[in-house]
């Protein structure tokens, strides 16, 4: 079984873990959960922001997906990959690095996928690039019917 726990869960500093944006994956439950020898990739769906939580302030962005990717040996969490709707109608497959910085991979085509899947898909293709990944992920939580 995975050692991804949330008491465990180290952001790189207090300022990077508050900004107001940032998905508050803490307070989430992860739906799927893989490792592979460096890391532990967990996904939720419908993720409030920081905004939300901290300031209780509602704010035009939405996560239907997020991806938080966790390095096992320093139980930080070094990326956060998001499905993520603004103002806009249009859905953005984005990513947060190692500093808080936000980063837009482009357009989703289509609307919201029903299934997790979709999202853990393409994150991956993403993250085996920006990552080196060459060894596999294995599954090893699955709370999705």
């Amino acid at each position: 079984m995975t050692d991804w726990d949330h008491q465990d869960e180290r952001p790189p500093d207090l300022t990077y873990s508050r900004l107001p944006t940032l998905p508050f994956f803490r307070g989430s439950v992860p739906l799927k959960i893989y490792e592979s020898d460096q890391y532990i990739f967990a996904t939720s769906k419908d993720v409030e922001t920081n905004l939300e939580i901290y300031n209780k302030e509602k704010i035009e962005l939405r996560y239907h997906y997020v991806m938080a990717v966790k390095d096992k040996e320093t139980k930080s969490i070094i990326y956060y990959i998001t499905l993520e709707e603004r103002k806009a109608p249009y859905l953005f497959f984005c990513y947060f690095g190692t500093d808080g910085t936000h980063y837009n991979l482009g357009k989703w085509d289509g609307p919201v996928p029903a299934d997790i899947d979709s999202f853990i898909v393409k994150a991956f293709e993403f993250l085996r690039k920006k990552l080196h990944i060459t060894e596999g992920a294995y599954l090893v939580l699955n709370l999705v019917n």
